[in-house]
C-alpha cells in the first residue's frame, strides 16, 4: 500500500499539471485552436470599454454578429444556423439585447439529440459559461 501511494503521488501530480500542446491557428477549422481563440478575444477586446450602451459595447456586439455569420457562410454540414435576438429591461430600465444562436441538425429526428448552449457576457468579457446538454 505505501508502494502505491509513493507511485500514485507523484504521478497523479504530474498528470495534473500536464498542458496540452497548444494548437495553432492554422489547423483544420472543424478543430478547436487556443490561437484563433485568442485571436477572438484580442479582436473582442480592442473596442475597450463594453459597458451597456458605449460605443466599445455596440462595437464589440456588431463584430460578433459578423464572426456569426461568417461562421455560418462556412457551413459544410447538415446544421441549420438560427440568429435571434432577445431584448429585455433590467431593473433599471435599461433596454438590454443578448445574441441567440441555435445550432440545429434538421436530419435528426430524435429527441434525444445533443444540443450545446454557448453562454457569454461580451459587455464585460469576464464571464464565459459553456453547458452542453
Amino acid at each position: 500500500m505505501i508502494c502505491l501511494l509513493i507511485i500514485a503521488g507523484p504521478l497523479s501530480l504530474h498528470i495534473s499539471h500536464a498542458v496540452p500542446t497548444v494548437k495553432k491557428r492554422d489547423i483544420a477549422l472543424d478543430i478547436f485552436s487556443e490561437e484563433r481563440a485568442r485571436d477572438y478575444l484580442n479582436n473582442l477586446t480592442q473596442y475597450g470599454s463594453r459597458v451597456s450602451y458605449t460605443r466599445g459595447n455596440i462595437d464589440a456586439r456588431n463584430y460578433l454578429i459578423m464572426q456569426i455569420k461568417r461562421i455560418f457562410s462556412m457551413n459544410k454540414r447538415d446544421l441549420q444556423f438560427e440568429l435571434d435576438f432577445q431584448n429585455v429591461t433590467d431593473v433599471d430600465y435599461y433596454q438590454l439585447e443578448n445574441i441567440l444562436i441555435r445550432v440545429s441538425n434538421p436530419t435528426k429526428t430524435s429527441k434525444n439529440v445533443s444540443t450545446l448552449l454557448l453562454n457569454a457576457h461580451y459587455d464585460s468579457g469576464n464571464c464565459i459559461h459553456l453547458e452542453e446538454k
